[in-house]
């Protein structure tokens, strides 16, 4: 697993990326919608995804998932830079 994180005076950006099989095209739509899981999931609920998507556009960011061509999956997270 490798993370990064990258800023600017507006935005940060937090992406995670892995070195598993990726997610099938097929689930990549619908992937943070809530109770969906993944065909090789067990015991879970499917709110994970779906969670994490809500807070992070709650404090006005978004969350994306692509498929990296070296094999796994990379998230990424946006949210605006706020100073107190």
């Amino acid at each position: 697993m490798h993370l990064s994180v990258r800023g600017d005076q507006t935005n940060v950006w937090l992406e995670v990326h892995d070195s598993g099989p990726g997610i099938p095209e097929d689930e990549l739509p619908s992937i943070f919608e809530r109770f969906v899981q993944g065909k090789d999931t067990k015991g879970s609920s499917g709110l994970g995804l779906a969670i994490v998507d809500a807070l992070v556009k709650l404090h006005g960011g978004s969350l994306r998932v692509t498929n990296r061509a070296e094999g796994g999956a990379s998230f990424q997270v946006s949210l605006p830079v706020r100073i107190a």
